[in-house]
């Protein structure tokens, strides 16, 4: 495995950037060199152009080993057919037409697409047009293209226009030049949000000296700054005003930039200095393509074509041998056709014979290889793309994955990772706006020792007993507002009651801002995260209404009488800082910082509560907890005017700093955001998304293992488990941390854990022995099985799962974890289903590069049903994902599923990842393979349109391999009547015929085959089970299809050539001769009508585009023969045979028998498959059909009068105790299911812990039985994203500093 190391570089070093100076561009000012060199604005996104695209391309092609093998296997026909170094069996024409059409297919794709990209350069680059201000005349400006913009230009950007490249923003329509942008096409969030002029004003409050283009014509400038980086959220520069040392330093940060791709919203226009074009744009910087991924299926099919190659080279040996043979005990007497007629005792023969090839004995190796170069189908690539495009399709078309409110259908965007979805074994997934809808809601609050909120009684009605046990009941929300404007008398009274500060925080602290659409005059609230808007409407409800901001101010409405609060400063929301604070100097002149942010970090700064205490404070935060609130704290602090003066003066020089800038100014900030008076907490409600824990639930059963992975703390995600059902009341958690940020801490506990679980056995004979008695109890069981064709046989579908039970205690230890379970040296998975695992984002760092370290992990986490991972990084989720993708054995299939921006990395590095269209944009979308509007639909994703493709996908695939090893072993039995010579059975463009005559009819099993129907699917989620263990293709499932295959094809050919024993009497007439061809022809049209009945019997499903195919399959089949028969000039030897077969009773006689008789022993091999080696697939079918006991039966019809899978999945989880359910009809399904793993029980580990003491507990960090009382807090994963003062630097270095070293 690679070994991940983390080296994230400290500050100092992020900031060791080289600078570079431009200048304005202005009349009679020459530019520096430096500055004309810089590149233009152009972008070119194509792969290939006129010149590159033939040799790329077929690179591309080359790429993969088919196409290289048909390449070879053409050019040593061309040797061999027009070169005497050996003989060729077969035509060039044969093969290389072939490849040739799939090459030109394939090629005419690609060249479409980079058509496509090349025309939305065009559109870009010439097309689009943008203004400059004009360097010759004061107010005019120039229309150029976006192409022709050049750094140091100054630009309008006008309302609803994109922005063509990264500026710096110098003025706008609005007062104060501030500007709103929507950044959507960089990364997915539709929010607006605010940008700033550069501060030129040298005045309180800040901003751009310029009101419009005539203030800026001539005015001298230069702008120092960072040379082009991808560090998309960061910036450092210095606006020079002036000239030469007359000049006056202005400070810019990332929020005076405009990005190139942002839209400008809600402002009429912007001027904006251009800083970055073109290649040197940070979106540019940032663009990369989706990473190139691999289908399971691709690689299984990679492996089948390994063991293809192996079994081809042995043949074409053994007849290389055979010919050996025959040569040295034939060679003597074939001197009369010219086999060696130096033996020849006729002089004329020994002068006249031709030598046909001059090469070694040994090379005609080649000439069989050439022969059985059909062993690879040639058109399975093309099948294989076909059926994932059209099954892509089906995706998009699924109405049951529409969601309505939204208007948004599931979305294939990526066709080749169809087969994956029914393969996954871990989903990784977030939470906010994931597992929950993201739509918040102002619920619940505490101000100083009172809390507020009622809970409705419809939502009582909702709750179970332990809920309402637990419901704190409270004052509402009205009763707040009206002691709120009884107080609001006097609001100018200092100190104002915490009550009073506490809504005018929420309405003043925020970067909400309205929108207001100039067609309808309506205005809407937009915020960068739905939490933002859901404080200030909390502010709202407490009777403080925030109106609208203004440059500098921000005005409220308290009792209906406005109020202008002057905005000194804005020290926003990070991901490392966890609050946010202004500074406000109030109507009356008084200065007051507020704040709000996590409970531990408000708490460690202040000093006062405001009639509470910090205890009361902890035990309301857990009161929120219980009822799955996120909670901010929120603060005040009052300043005396020097005090803020003094202050601010230290930050000014902080921002203007170029070295170190971020560490100062974080410095200077942190001197302010102390000895906070906490005012109250609020609480905030997040509702799951609908079906989120019937959905957790059923892929639960299906064996798919869920991993949560969220920037939420610990307690909000534990509590959001509990209520989505990840979690469950009996299960112990085992919450791994750092304790005293001791990095051996984690490893200690990872130590103790595995200690602790390998006591549960201490004999391990006991656990052989019950081992034995389960797989004695699964064949007791098999041999009950009934047939699925006899309906009279009705067993009691609860035997077999009640024999199952539980393995006794005890289970296992570590040698039984590390050994073999079975003989064929897979390893058991050990699992219990009451074990959780809670692991935080510090406790990563020390896990995460550490090969060691991350062997315990895995062996702890994959004992587990659940695992949270909670405050962990973006960059952490991506290395999570990693880490089970290559740690855990046999390599799983994963899938991530995220909305936001922050779960693109490992949307990522998943070999599935969906994206939800959510509340946080279209980021995760656009990187993702498939894209779905709600949790609930990955269930129907996985569970039927993943089962399907699997299922089909592996019947074309091995299906294609078995109808060529039946064509080629053919040829092969054919070698030892013709004394090993290379000649061919059948005639070149026949044999090269043969995949597309049998094309359309097992394309349409890879497109419509249905074992069971979507409803059975979704009742019986244990069917998904076939998939993870790869059932239907490997290499045992292989090696059984080849061996049927070489089994065929010895009845195809030798019963023919039975017959064929007396040729004069039985196919010569009329004086005719029958020849080679007509031999052949008929052996090659037994076998094409055998490969169809083949697809009769390998389909489920039969509808009348089957039936088609199959009737045109064979219509294609005659026409051609019976129209190539007529080309004498092309087909000499061909010439007439079809109509001289065709002609003949005896033809028809043997297709007909011959492949009855083959069909007939192919569904007696099912038959026995299906009796006596069952899988849960028999099962299941059985059930779909209706083969089943009464019980079964009544659960059939319920299931299939459901409307939708959505009401299936509600019926089966609502089922009362005691219920049959559909499983117990598959009656071997749960016992086949501890075959392969082993289950520790509740009871075994509930006793385990009880032996332990209270504070060894502890330190393994176990909690066990019921979920215990949890504080709830903020999410702070939406503003990994922000742009703030120091935002993301601690995450962009995380993100961009992972190295993987080898």
């Amino acid at each position: 495995m690679e070994k991940m190391l983390f080296r994230l570089k400290t500050r100092s070093n992020v900031n060791e950037l080289d600078y570079r100076t431009i200048h304005v561009m202005r009349e009679n000012f020459e530019i520096p060199i430096e500055q004309t060199a810089i590149v233009d604005n152009s972008i070119n996104t194509a792969k290939y152009n006129l010149i590159t695209f033939v040799p790329r391309s077929l690179f591309e092609q080359f790429r993969r080993a088919a196409n290289i093998y048909f390449l070879t296997i053409s050019l040593l026909m061309v040797i061999g057919t027009y070169t005497t170094i050996f003989d060729s069996p077969l035509t060039p024409f044969s093969t290389l037409i072939p490849l040739v059409m799939v090459l030109l297919i394939t090629m005419a794709k690609e060249g479409y697409e980079d058509i496509k990209r090349h025309r939305s350069d065009h559109m870009v680059n010439y097309k689009r047009k943008v203004s400059i201000v004009s360097t010759k005349t004061q107010g005019n400006f120039e229309t150029v293209s976006w192409k022709n913009v050049r750094v140091g230009q100054i630009l309008k950007v006008d309302n609803g226009e994109e922005v063509p490249a990264d500026l710096v923003l110098l003025t706008s329509s609005e007062e104060n030049g501030v500007a709103y942008i929507e950044t959507s096409n960089i990364d997915g969030e539709t929010n607006l949000k605010i940008r700033s002029s550069a501060p030129t004003k040298d005045s309180v409050p800040a901003g751009p000296m310029w009101k419009d283009e005539n203030d800026l014509h001539q005015f001298p400038m230069s702008l120092e700054y960072e040379k082009p980086n991808p560090r998309i959220h960061f910036f450092t520069g210095t606006l020079k005003l002036g000239e030469g040392n007359n000049y006056r330093s202005v400070p810019i940060d990332q929020s005076n930039i405009l990005l190139r791709g942002s839209t400008l919203k809600n402002t009429k226009w912007a001027l904006g200095l251009v800083a970055y074009t073109g290649k040197e744009t940070k979106i540019v910087k940032n663009a990369r393509s989706a990473p190139s991924k691999r289908s399971n299926v691709d690689r299984v099919t990679n492996r089948i074509m390994g063991v293809i190659f192996a079994a081809m080279g042995i043949t074409t040996t053994i007849t290389l041998i055979g010919y050996a043979i025959f040569k040295a005990l034939y060679q003597s007497d074939l001197y009369y056709i010219c086999f060696d007629p130096n033996d020849s005792p006729d002089a004329l023969l020994r002068e006249s014979c031709i030598q046909e090839t001059s090469g070694q004995d040994i090379l005609l190796w080649f000439t069989f290889l050439i022969l059985y170069n059909n062993f690879i189908p040639i058109s399975l690539y093309v099948s294989l793309e076909m059926v994932n495009t059209i099954q892509a399709e089906f995706i998009n078309q699924d109405i049951q994955m529409y969601d309505e409110s939204q208007d948004t259908p599931a979305l294939a965007r990526t066709s080749n990772m169809n087969a994956d979805l029914g393969q996954i074994e871990y989903v990784f997934s977030d939470k906010t706006g994931t597992l929950t809808q993201n739509v918040m809601k102002f619920k619940r609050c505490a101000v100083k020792n009172n809390i507020y909120g009622s809970i409705e009684s419809s939502e009582k009605e909702k709750m179970t007993t332990q809920q309402l046990a637990r419901v704190h009941d409270a004052p509402s929300l009205t009763e707040l507002k009206g002691e709120i404007n009884h107080l609001c008398s006097d609001i100018s009274v200092y100190p104002r009651p915490a009550e009073i500060d506490f809504a005018l925080c929420l309405a003043l602290n925020h970067t909400v801002v309205y929108e207001k659409d100039h067609k309808t005059g309506k205005r809407t609230l937009q915020s960068e995260s739905p939490d933002e808007e859901a404080l200030v409407a909390g502010g709202s409800m407490l009777g403080i209404d925030f109106l609208d901001r203004n440059p500098g101010e921000v005005l409220i409405k308290i009792k209906g009488e406005e109020f202008r609060f002057q905005l000194l400063e804005t020290i926003p929301f990070d991901s490392t800082r966890k609050r946010m604070s202004v500074l406000i100097r109030d109507p009356f002149g008084k200065v007051i910082l507020y704040c709000k942010g996590a409970d531990n970090i408000i708490l460690d700064r202040s000093k006062s509560y405001c009639g509470t205490t910090a205890e009361e404070l902890v035990k309301n935060l857990g009161v929120f907890a219980e009822d799955g609130l996120r909670t901010l704290l929120l603060a005040r602090k009052v300043m005396s005017n020097d005090e803020y003066n003094e202050w601010n003066e230290k930050y000014k020089k902080a921002s203007v700093s170029v070295e170190n800038r971020a560490e100062l100014r974080a410095e200077i900030v942190a001197k302010i955001e102390c000895n906070l008076e906490v005012l109250g907490i609020t609480a905030i409600e997040d509702k799951l998304q609908d079906d989120v824990p019937n959905t957790i639930a059923d892929l639960g059963k299906a064996g798919v293992k869920l991993w949560v992975l969220t920037g939420d703390k610990e307690e909000t995600a534990i509590n959001i488990g509990y209520s989505c059902r990840l979690l469950e009341p009996h299960m112990t958690l085992i919450k791994l941390k750092e304790k005293n940020r001791d990095p051996q801490s984690v490893v200690n506990q990872l130590n103790g854990l595995i200690k602790h679980f390998s006591a549960l056995a201490k004999d391990s004979s006991e656990f052989s022995a019950q081992w034995s008695d389960v797989q004695g109890r699964m064949n007791n069981v098999k041999e009950k099985r009934h047939f699925r064709g006899d309906k009279s046989s009705k067993v009691d579908v609860e035997e077999g799962l009640n024999q199952s039970g539980s393995l006794p205690e005890p289970l296992l230890d570590e040698s039984i974890i590390e050994r073999p379970a079975n003989d064929s040296g897979e390893q058991a998975t050990i699992t219990a289903d009451a074990l959780a695992l809670i692991v935080d984002g510090p406790c990563l760092v020390h896990i995460l590069g550490q090969d060691s370290i991350q062997a315990k992990f895995l062996k702890i986490a994959c004992m587990c049903r659940s695992v949270v991972a909670c405050r962990v990084s973006p960059a952490q989720k991506r290395l999570i994902v990693r880490l089970v993708k290559k740690g855990v054995k046999p390599k799983p299939i994963t899938l991530a599923i995220g909305d936001g921006a922050n779960d693109v990395g490992m949307i990522q590095e998943a070999q599935v990842g969906v994206g939800i269209s959510g509340k946080e944009g279209r980021q995760a979308v656009n990187n993702s393979d498939f894209a779905i509007a709600q949790f609930r639909f990955l269930r129907r994703l996985m569970l039927v349109h993943g089962h399907w493709d699997y299922r089909r996908l592996c019947k074309l695939i091995l299906y294609s391999f078995y109808k060529n090893i039946a064509l080629t072993f053919i040829l092969f039995y054919y070698c030892f009547f013709t004394g090993f010579s290379g000649q061919s059975l059948y005639e070149s463009l026949v044999y090269s015929g043969y995949n597309f005559f049998l094309a359309l009819p097992i394309l349409c099993v890879g497109l419509f085959d249905k074992d069971v129907d979507d409803r059975t699917a979704i009742s019986i989620p244990r069917l998904y089970h076939l998939g993870q263990k790869n059932s239907d293709l490997n290499i045992h499932i292989t090696c059984m299809w080849l061996i049927q295959a070489v089994l065929d094809s010895i009845l195809i050919f030798f019963l023919p050539m039975a017959a064929y024993g007396g040729a004069e009497s039985l196919f010569s007439s009329n004086g005719k001769q029958d020849g080679l061809y007509t031999f052949g022809t008929t052996v090659y049209t037994v076998l094409v009508v055998s490969m169809l009945f083949k697809v009769v019997t390998v389909s489920w499903t039969w509808n009348w585009i089957g039936c088609s195919s199959m009737a045109f399959s064979l219509l294609l089949y005659f026409g051609f023969i019976m129209a190539y028969s007529n080309f004498v000039s092309y087909a000499y030897d061909f010439y007439g045979v079809a109509f001289h077969f065709l002609a003949n009773a005896s033809f028809w006689l043997l297709v007909i028998q011959i492949s009855l008789l083959v069909w007939a022993i192919d569904l007696l091999m099912q038959w026995l498959r299906s009796r006596y080696w069952t899988n849960i697939s028999n099962h299941a079918v059985e059930f779909d059909k209706g083969y089943c006991g009464e019980a079964g039966l009544a659960i059939l019809e319920a299931i299939k009068s459901c409307k939708t899978t959505d009401e299936v999945a509600a019926k089966m989880n609502h089922m009362k105790i005691g219920e049959v359910s559909p499983e117990e009809a598959i009656r071997v399904a749960k016992i086949e299911s501890e075959l392969q793993r082993v289950h520790i029980s509740d009871d075994s580990i509930r006793r385990l812990n009880e032996n332990l003491s209270p504070r060894t507990l502890k330190e393994l960090g176990l909690e066990g039985g019921q979920p215990n009382i949890y504080r709830s807090s903020y999410a702070y994963d939406h503003v990994a994203r922000n742009t703030g003062m120091d935002a993301e630097m601690g995450e962009e270095m995380l993100e961009n500093e992972v190295e993987e070293v080898p």
